[in-house]
């Protein structure tokens, strides 16, 4: 008898939810041609089923999204408004029929595909609540998540010496995970103004950052356990 109460004050509580969601106005980012962006008077529908809507506080600009920018031939103009931003947070703005454990106002990171916007749409699945401790920091949760999925896949341990070519944010975060092993790592930039982050990111002993060059990253390569490509 419990379990079909629970259940029926679960169903409630659900088409409450789908009466409240409502679609709402607001502007996105629209990538009309190669180096060109419009702002998009756009309205945000209400969420399906399994669905959140998010008003985004913010939304991290992928490497990946360079090319689509700089109008690479393979891509085709112009692109629906918010895409291609995949790297966001914000908070819980409405929820679809069947989505348990997110409540509006919650604040969130997500997957998503439409997030150069003001509101854009996930999964519940594809949706992490941000602890209390995170309250007003900007919070890309997507790369950092790649940054640990790459680090369990190379399965860097103590002692090893790990390579890590380019030192962008994820090669940071990768130098970071790595040194924290108790790895010694040879960071490899391109990139001068890279070397101003060196001493944040691990005792001396255990990092060495390098201007990368051929001859280097060839010398490097020999002498490494791991190399990581970020």
């Amino acid at each position: 008898m419990l379990l079909v109460l629970s259940a029926a004050k679960q169903n409630r509580v659900s088409i409450k939810r789908a009466a409240l969601a409502r679609a709402v106005p607001g502007y996105a980012g629209a990538i009309s041609a190669p180096r060109q962006i419009e702002i998009k008077r756009v309205e945000f529908r209400a969420p399906a089923a399994g669905e959140v809507r998010v008003r985004i506080e913010g939304c991290g600009v992928c490497a990946s999204n360079l090319e689509l920018w700089l109008g690479k031939p393979w891509f085709k103009y112009p692109v629906e408004p918010g895409a291609p931003g995949h790297e966001a947070w914000g908070q819980v703005d409405a929820i679809g029929d069947g989505v348990a454990g997110l409540d509006v106002g919650d604040r969130v990171a997500m997957l998503s595909s439409h997030a150069f916007a003001e509101y854009d749409f996930a999964q519940s699945s594809d949706v992490v609540r941000l602890p209390a401790t995170l309250d007003g920091e900007p919070f890309p949760a997507e790369p950092l998540g790649c940054a640990v999925n790459i680090f369990k896949r190379a399965n860097i341990r103590r002692g090893e010496t790990v390579a890590i070519v380019g030192v962008g944010f994820l090669g940071i975060l990768m130098t970071q995970l790595a040194t924290n092993a108790g790895a010694r790592v040879f960071a490899l930039s391109h990139r001068r103004s890279s070397l101003k982050h060196a001493p944040s990111l691990a005792p001396r002993r255990r990092l060495r950052f390098t201007i990368s060059n051929r001859r280097c990253n060839a010398s490097v390569r020999l002498r490494t356990d791991v190399v990581v490509t970020a």
